[in-house]
């Protein structure tokens, strides 16, 4: 009895799978062009491709982009229809001489899509923007579209005509009480200087409470409430609080005035004192479950830490702790009785963005590089306090108490592993798209070369043999 080969391709895949590879393809700005070919190609997979496109629109970037992008999108409803995320900032231009600059004085690239309706649009995101440009920006979104909005993005600058002094007026915020349905708002700032704007309130009118917000994003120098109004009165049912900033002279206020019904917070930030603040927010905030900290020295903090009832704790650069400290956390009678999962972020593995864009260049035909030399140059090195051996006695003291610990330290511990393969499919990459053998061969030696091909590619080695029998 024999069985027939049954030919697949592409395009015998199920919709839902298809959708699923052009959505991992189109995160990558540079493969949106690429993928976008295949509406005007492919029948079958136009619809699909069109629909990944144009989930998540971004506007901006070049002006004459922006202007096409809009009338395209005002004679094609079908094409709103698809859109669920829409970001707008301001066109980044090459100045006289070379250095990329943004004109503020422009009209902003957001005013002309707001006019327009998008059905099915949640999240909004609007950067680079003056006072006047969200005002107007938020003030066009359509009625339909304010219910359904759930997730806002601000990117704020100072006002031009006030030659950028700093202050950013938020002469918008009322309109936010407009969208019932925004839970998570996002507020970062920039400036023309060196230090970041400020987000004031000049009128205590305008300071209105939201009371669906769930989950704020502060990011720059951005907190001023008049009136006193703090964060708790503005947002008495916030859920997750993140606040990114290495220049917040108010953070200590702002913690202290957050709502106590916050199960999320995150910290990254360095320059600023927090001994005793960290154990007084673990205090403050009952229903904490999660804690992630980023350039913040925790080790004053641990007897507070160990006692909360935090069930995810993340510890990113700068935590200042030690293996003997982490596995603290995990064993022994003082760890952590509600632990459920340890993140260390604490050190870098920076090994696949390295390899794309500079091991290439290494392992070109015209150089000959020192693979062991790169590797040893290359190796992360462990903070003070740290080793792998330290860290995975930490790992298997927490796998007895079914402590889940994971992150780009863990992912550190094989580093060694993850070089050579990442190094060896490069080189089976460039040799079989180049049919030139001769850089893999320098490097491996022939057999070797071979070796490395099989493990790359078996498919390819299976039918090899298959057609050699």
């Amino acid at each position: 009895m024999t069985t027939g080969r049954i030919k697949t391709s592409l395009l015998s895949l199920p919709d839902e799978l298809l959708s699923a590879i052009f959505s991992e393809i189109v995160r990558d700005d540079s493969r949106v062009p690429r993928a976008a070919a295949f509406v005007s190609t492919c029948r079958r997979l136009a619809p699909i491709v069109r629909q990944e496109v144009y989930r998540e629109l971004r506007v901006g970037h070049r002006t004459i982009e922006a202007r096409l992008l809009a009338e395209l999108c005002s004679k094609r409803p079908d094409l709103r229809a698809l859109v669920q995320g829409l970001h707008l900032q301001r066109a980044i231009e090459v100045g006289d001489d070379d250095e990329m600059c943004i004109n503020y004085g422009d009209e902003h690239p957001g005013n002309a899509f707001m006019h327009l309706e998008f059905p099915a649009l949640h999240t909004l995101s609007v950067l680079e923007a003056t006072p006047a440009d969200i005002f107007d920006i938020i003030s066009r979104v359509s009625a339909p579209a304010r219910t359904d909005i759930r997730k806002l993005i601000l990117g704020c600058v100072p006002e031009p005509k006030l030659g950028g002094d700093g202050e950013h007026s938020a002469t918008w915020w009322h309109l936010l009480t407009r969208w019932p349905a925004l839970r998570n708002l996002t507020l970062w700032t920039t400036s023309y200087g060196y230090r970041p704007a400020r987000i004031v309130f000049s009128d205590e009118r305008d300071v209105s409470p939201h009371r669906n917000l769930h989950s704020l994003t502060l990011d720059g120098e951005v907190w001023d409430p008049a009136g006193g109004q703090t964060l708790a009165a503005l947002f008495p049912t916030l859920q997750r609080l993140r606040v990114s900033d290495e220049f917040l002279p108010e953070l200590e206020t702002l913690l202290r005035q957050a709502p106590t019904s916050l199960t999320r917070l995150t910290l990254s930030t360095k320059h600023i004192p927090l001994e005793g603040l960290l154990s007084d927010v673990l205090a403050r905030f009952p229903l904490l479950e999660f804690l992630s900290l980023c350039q913040i020295d925790a080790s004053a903090s641990l007897p507070s830490i160990r006692t909360s009832r935090i069930k995810h704790i993340c510890l990113s650069f700068g935590a200042q702790l030690t293996d003997q400290d982490m596995r603290g956390l995990v064993d022994g009678p003082a760890r952590m009785k509600h632990l459920e999962a340890l993140e260390l972020d604490y050190i870098s593995l920076d090994l696949d963005c390295w390899s794309e864009r500079d091991l290439k260049d290494a392992l070109g035909r015209d150089a000959r590089y020192d693979l062991a030399q790169v590797k040893d140059a290359m190796h992360p090195e462990w903070p003070e306090g740290c080793t792998a051996d330290g860290l995975r006695a930490v790992m298997d003291a927490a796998r007895k108490n079914s402590i889940k610990v994971y992150g780009t330290a863990v992912d550190c511990l094989d580093w060694s592993d993850r070089f050579d393969e990442q190094v060896e499919r490069l080189l089976v990459d460039d040799a079989l798209a180049s049919n030139d053998y001769t850089t893999i061969e320098r490097y491996f030696g022939e057999e070797g070369a071979g070796k490395a091909i099989l493990r790359q590619r078996p498919r390819l080695a299976a039918l090899i043999r298959k057609r050699r029998t």
